[in-house]
């Protein structure tokens, strides 16, 4: 045991002794290359899943892959002497312990609640080029808006920024995103994809200098919800609901007892259908299409009832107001129908409010 124990510091201490010699001979590149342009970082992303999208609190977690590439002449190499067309550096021993090379680090800006990078691997060309692959599993924050929910449509962004190096250094350049629309939908039940889009930007780091600006690469993901779900348990059940509340106007117009009863079970129908399916409708502040077919629905039974009461305490002085009950048996539908469209017509994106 004791054997066993001594071993392991042993081969501690000859680590320590390679990594102080390399340090002490300037073999450790700690900086970039020195040059007159700024280093150009090539960013790519192969995106492998989207997942627990959160509509309340804007974030949806990812899988992926990372690539950074860039040429360090420092790395450059003789094939024939290393022996190797190519030099890997493969899990975070080798890199950490065995590459002596500098490297660019990405950070998530827009990170949520976490950020994980597991497997790694760094390969270098003879000419120097170096490429870094890095597994990621993150959560990130965006930007939703919920005003046409459940027919809205979501651009999901993720924002890579160059740490600890401004636009001086360190330019980020999109390369390319890679991923399988097909199977991203499959993992997304809820949203279909339509596009996507990457591109290069600059972001304020003052923490860096004076109107000093930081390198960002960009990943925008388009998608469209898919309104079944919502359709089925929310907006159909509760349209059926009104329109049965509208054969009060079959009802004889003195049975007001009758028709109130029927018009206050739908009033409470309504409510206690919102609070059972309240946890899958968006909670935020502005309004939204779900609240505004809630309101109207409530709106128009409400209605519904005043015009009963006044019909029954008046049919005896105005006869007449038998060809009123005929004509809301077309009239209340019907403007409930265009009262719906016409709140939708004049709903403005969260952007235009």
């Amino acid at each position: 045991m004791s054997r066993t124990f001594n071993l392991r510091i042993l081969i501690s201490v000859i680590l320590l002794l390679v990594q102080t010699s390399i340090l002490t001979a300037g073999g450790y590149d700690l900086s970039p290359p020195m040059q007159d342009q700024p280093i150009e970082v090539r960013v790519a992303l192969n995106l492998f899943d989207l997942s627990e999208i959160d509509d309340t609190t804007s974030t949806f977690s990812f899988t992926g892959l990372l690539k950074l590439s860039w040429m360090d002449p420092r790395n450059a190499f003789d094939p024939n002497v290393a022996g190797v067309e190519e030099k890997t550096y493969s899990g975070d021993f080798q890199f950490n312990e065995l590459s002596t090379s500098w490297y660019p680090q990405l950070s998530l800006l827009n990170e949520a609640e976490h950020y994980e990078e597991n497997a790694i691997l760094v390969k270098i060309q003879p000419d120097g080029t170096t490429t870094i692959l890095r597994s990621i599993n993150a959560s990130a924050k965006t930007h939703m808006d919920l005003t046409y929910y459940p027919f809205d449509n979501q651009s999901f962004q993720l924002v890579f920024g160059a740490f600890g190096y401004d636009t001086d250094r360190i330019i980020l350049v999109a390369e390319d995103i890679y991923f399988s629309p097909n199977e991203l939908t499959e993992k997304t039940a809820e949203y279909s994809l339509n596009g996507f889009a990457y591109s290069t930007g600059t972001l304020n780091a003052g923490i860096l200098g004076s109107d000093k600006l930081s390198s960002t690469f960009i990943v925008d993901i388009d998608l469209t919800r898919k309104p079944g779900f919502a359709l089925r348990t929310v907006i159909l059940p509760m349209l059926l609901i009104v329109c049965l509340t509208f054969s009060i106007f079959w009802f004889d117009i003195k049975s007001v007892q009758d028709r109130i009863n029927v018009s206050l079970i739908g009033l409470l129908t309504i409510t206690a259908y919102q609070l059972v399916v309240s946890d899958i409708l968006p909670h935020v502040a502005y309004f939204t299409l779900m609240q505004g077919i809630v309101i109207i629905s409530l709106i128009t039974i409400s209605i519904s009832i005043v015009i009963s009461m006044y019909m029954n305490m008046m049919i005896d002085a105005k006869p007449k107001l038998e060809k009123l009950n005929q004509a809301c048996k077309v009239l209340f539908p019907f403007s409930y129908i265009i009262s719906l469209f016409a709140m939708y017509a004049t709903l403005a994106p969260l952007s235009a409010q």
